[in-house]
Formats: structure tokens, sequence, C-alpha cells
């Protein structure tokens, strides 16, 4: 009997260490971009929607850009966006500590860095960080004709 306790706990430990492991980008991620050779503070946002990623570029003036095609595959991320005049592609990889994301953005045939991080001290130029509720509070707070969103 104490055998099989003993082949219980280990299983559910290795089950944990192993859940623990799991990637996970969801949240906000602060950085800077350098198409033009200019840093523009920009931040990424990331919610999963059962298997599948969607997210969010916000740019320093407000804007923000629905990404397509988010995926996580291992330590590595994708996704694109599409506007317009603007095609771009991301590839980027994480951290081993999932702290950061340094990746190459390929905008219109031109390839730039793209480097954020969950901390937004860690990230010179990078917008500052906030509460997403305190932000939405904030935002519905503000009558309909003073909302930056519509």
């Amino acid at each position: 009997m104490s055998r099989w306790v003993i082949i219980v706990t280990i299983v559910c430990a290795l089950a944990i260490v192993s859940l623990a492991q799991v990637s996970t980008i969801e949240g906000i991620w602060y950085g800077t971009f350098s198409p033009s050779g200019r840093p523009s503070p920009v931040s990424l946002v990331f919610e999963s929607h059962g298997a599948d990623w969607v997210g969010s570029l916000l740019l320093a003036d407000g804007r923000g850009i629905p990404l397509r095609d988010v995926t996580l595959s291992g330590d590595t991320i994708t996704f694109g966006l599409e506007l317009p005049q603007v095609k771009a592609t991301f590839k980027g990889t994480l951290s081993t500590d999932r702290k950061d994301l340094r990746g190459e953005f390929t905008q219109n045939g031109t390839t730039s860095r793209l480097e954020v991080s969950r901390d937004s001290k860690k990230i010179e130029d990078a917008m500052p960080s906030m509460d997403p509720h305190e932000l939405i509070e904030m935002m519905t707070s503000l009558s309909r004709g003073d909302r930056p969103i519509a």
C-alpha cells in the first residue's frame, strides 16, 4: 500500500511541475519599437481564448491594432497585423524566465528589432505600467465625448 502512495505522490508532483513550466504569454508586455531609428513606446497584450491566442499592439498615441494569427509554439511567438498601408509579421523568442520577448518585426519588407518585457521599468523609454482594471475604470469614468476610444 505504501508503494502505491509513493507512486501516486511522484506522479502528482511531476504533473504539477510540468504544469508550472507551461509557457504563458497572457497579459501586457511593455517595450519600444524603432522602425525609423527613433524609439517609440509600445505594448503588446495577449489573451487566450481556449486553445487560441488573440492580441493587440498598443501604440503611444493610444491606438490599438489587432494582431492576427497569434501562435505560441514552445518558446516561439509569431503574429501578424494588417492595416491598409501596412502588412507586418513578428517572430520572437521568450527568454528562459519567460519575462522577456525578443524578435524581428518585418513591415513592408523592412525588418526591425522588437523587444518587450513584462516589467515596464526594464525597457528604456517603455510606456509606464498600468493595471488594466485601473485603465478600464478611468476610461469608463470619462464622459463619452472625452473618451479617446469610442
